[in-house]
């Protein structure tokens, strides 16, 4: 037997049975995981192989090789960090049904009673200025779905993932120490958040409200893994590689006639897939409204908001405290043949604290939720007292996030070729988020006003849902 064969024999291959020892949780946390495990790249423990010269099995030891020196940082943690970071920013900053839209009352100073202030029944996704009037009473209900369709612009329904390799091993050929090479291999993820909300605003005084949501999220997740290829020549003599470390698929492995293993390079078809559903509580919301600065034609108002009730590991709530001051200008126009205008500007910075969603999910690990400077612009636009039609655009810059991005790494062996795909950005990236927002709001009976809208993407950055349908109900006392 050459030199070649002894060495090439000596195969560190990992095998599907590794996903038994990832979290057998149900928790949506670790769908990505688990599907992916099958691939190896999440393994705990795996086998080392020596083959005969015939290619059969002559010895396996089993060994457990993250906590050894024969390959360290198997499991590259990071791919499902921008779907879990993700799903906080959106869940943190999701634009809600505004609590102090529809009828708003003030004081008339000459008889005392409260009347309704205003002919515009306000947005639906920014906040207005006006507070509900004293000892006003406002209740609402809402309800959104996410069906998330697209992250960095590549759709869930065919991502192709990159894993850099490089990782160190211990395994010697030609005395040279080896790393693991470039694999390619593709997810299809299917994720959904159904979010419904009820909220209910207090007027306290004239000039200050205060608000409490409450929201119940249903949440599902599913992940396949399919198609994997390491990005490796295969020839123990190009290069000084070791086309069997990190082998695929020993069993291909086994049946390719030329005995070195190459069929082991890809994984066609699917390796893997998870799904799981879960239904609770979401994060509540608590907002404080004052009213700084009033004239006749515009208000200026600040607040802040959120507690994280809902169950992060499950993506009900971003599982981190929420600090979020705000401005809100509303300007109202004179009627013109009928209609009144009346333009939106909201501007806040939100901190936030460290949630399992933007560490690792394995180790719980937690880190700090990235800063997000969110703002909106926008008019309500009444064609009756009954009528108002809203536009808006919304915009959050999500700061020093981890993100996926499109890159390229050469593969092990002067004839491997280029392995490209997404992967886990190295540093930190600031990026925005841009929708646009129309609706209408109906004043039907009393001061009952119905509600619906759609929240459009405006470009492709990070994770998203092109379209958002909103329907909601709300009443003033």
């Amino acid at each position: 037997m050459n030199n070649f064969r002894v060495l090439g024999y000596l195969c560190f291959t990992i095998v599907p049975a590794c996903a038994q020892n990832l979290p057998g949780s149900n928790q949506l946390i670790f769908t990505y995981p688990q599907a992916i495990s099958g691939l190896g790249l999440y393994g705990v423990r795996n086998q080392l192989e020596l083959f005969d010269a015939g290619g059969n099995i002559a010895q396996t030891a089993v060994k457990t090789l993250s906590s050894e020196a024969n390959f360290t940082n198997l499991r590259p943690a990071g791919f499902e960090r921008p779907f879990n970071l993700g799903i906080a920013v959106q869940l943190s900053t999701l634009p809600i049904a505004s609590p102090a839209s529809g009828v708003i009352f003030q004081e008339d100073k000459a008889t005392g009673a409260m009347l309704p202030s205003t002919d515009s029944l306000g947005p639906i996704l920014t906040e207005r200025a006006e507070t509900i009037g004293k000892r006003r009473f406002y209740a609402g209900f809402s309800r959104q779905q996410f069906r998330f369709d697209r992250i960095e612009g590549q759709p869930l329904g065919a991502v192709t993932n990159l894993y850099a390799g490089g990782d160190p091993t211990n395994i010697l050929q030609q005395g040279k120490a080896q790393t693991t090479s470039p694999v390619v291999f593709g997810t299809q993820v299917d994720l959904r958040l159904d979010q419904n909300m009820m909220f209910f605003t207090y007027g306290i005084t004239n000039r200050l409200d205060i608000t409490g949501a409450l929201t119940w999220v249903q949440s599902t997740m599913s992940v396949v893994g399919y198609g994997a290829r390491e990005v490796n020549s295969g020839n123990p003599g190009d290069g000084g590689t070791c086309w069997c470390a990190s082998t695929l698929d020993v069993r291909a492995s086994q049946a390719d006639p030329s005995g070195l293993g190459l069929a082991g390079l890809r994984r066609d078809g699917v390796f893997g897939n998870a799904f799981h559903s879960s239904s609770g509580i979401g994060d509540s919301l608590i907002r404080v409204k004052g009213t700084v600065l009033e004239r006749a034609r515009y208000t200026v108002a600040i607040g802040s908001d959120r507690l994280p009730t809902g169950e992060a590991r499950n993506y009900h709530g971003s599982g981190a405290v929420g600090f979020k001051p705000f401005a809100a200008l509303s300007l109202h126009s004179h009627r013109i043949g009928g209609i009144r205008i009346s333009p939106q500007f909201n501007a806040g910075y939100q901190w936030s604290g460290s949630s399992v969603l933007a560490g690792d999910p394995i180790t719980n690990e937690k880190q700090r939720l990235p800063d997000q400077f969110v703002w909106s612009a926008g008019t309500a636009v009444s064609v009756s007292r009954r009528v108002t039609f809203v536009a808006d655009v919304l915009g959050d810059s999500v700061i020093r996030s981890f993100r996926l991005v499109q890159a390229s790494v050469p593969g092990r062996g002067a004839s491997a070729g280029v392995a490209r795909g997404f992967t886990l950005a190295s540093n930190g990236q600031t990026y925005t988020m841009s929708s646009g927002s129309f609706g209408v709001k109906i004043k039907s009976v009393g001061n009952l006003v119905l509600t619906g809208n759609v929240l459009v993407a405006l470009d492709d950055n990070g994770l998203r849902d092109k379209l958002v349908p909103l329907a909601g109900v709300a009443y003033s006392f």
